[in-house]
């Protein structure tokens, strides 16, 4: 039987994988993936045979990861952050079916939100919500009214009475992260989003502001 670990290796360099992303690198004998993610991949385990495909091929890129192991390989399938995030795991399961000689293993990572949090003072503290703005697979319009529905979402009676006060919803402030290898890059707003027709804005407009850490 062949194994396929479906490897989240984290926000951006080595050293943000997980102990458990590094083993299943170490433990395979092709790492299969998106050119950039292979990349990051090939830093903790330099010497790996490795397969790489472009972008915008996530199906094929599923089916070719199991192939190889259904063929007895050990492949590890690699994506940024948490595999189970907005990640690889949810097709390969979805086709693994169709490979019933493969055991799969899902490694989790740390996503981008998490490594965005620690930049940013430590937002997602208590509730929040997680939304996808890519386009690929969700339409922008069904992303403007989960993130209106979030925003929109009611706080815990005693924190909603507080910020509430004043007689006026309570204002949410909106942060943006980009991360890039060991360093991240931040976008804070100051105030309330308004979420147009097509492109969510800031009221009053963004400022950047650049932040590194060591990873």
């Amino acid at each position: 039987m062949g194994k396929l670990f479906v490897v989240g290796i984290g926000p951006g360099g080595p050293d943000g994988m997980t102990i458990a992303a590094w083993r299943a690198l170490e433990a395979a004998d092709i790492v299969v993936g998106y050119t950039k993610y292979v990349e990051l991949a090939l830093a903790a385990v330099p010497d790996a045979a490795h397969l790489a495909t472009p972008m915008m091929h996530e199906v094929e890129r599923c089916r070719l990861a199991l192939s190889r192991a259904q063929s007895g390989e050990a492949v590890a399938l690699v994506c940024s952050g948490d595999a189970g995030v907005y990640g690889m795991a949810s097709p390969v399961l979805e086709l693994a079916e169709d490979y019933p000689d493969v055991d799969v293993e899902v490694i989790a990572g740390a996503t981008a939100a998490q490594s965005g949090s620690a930049v940013l003072g430590a937002p997602l503290a208590h509730d929040f919500a997680v939304v996808s703005l890519s386009d690929l697979l969700t339409p922008t319009s069904a992303s403007v009214c989960t993130t209106r529905a979030a925003e929109n979402a009611p706080t815990g009676s005693r924190a909603r009475r507080r910020l509430c006060s004043n007689g006026r919803p309570p204002t949410r402030s909106v942060a943006g992260y980009a991360t890039s290898g060991a360093r991240g890059s931040s976008l804070a707003c100051a105030g309330s989003p308004s979420w147009g027709s097509s492109t969510p804005t800031c009221s009053p407009p963004c400022s950047s502001a650049t932040r590194t850490r060591s990873a």
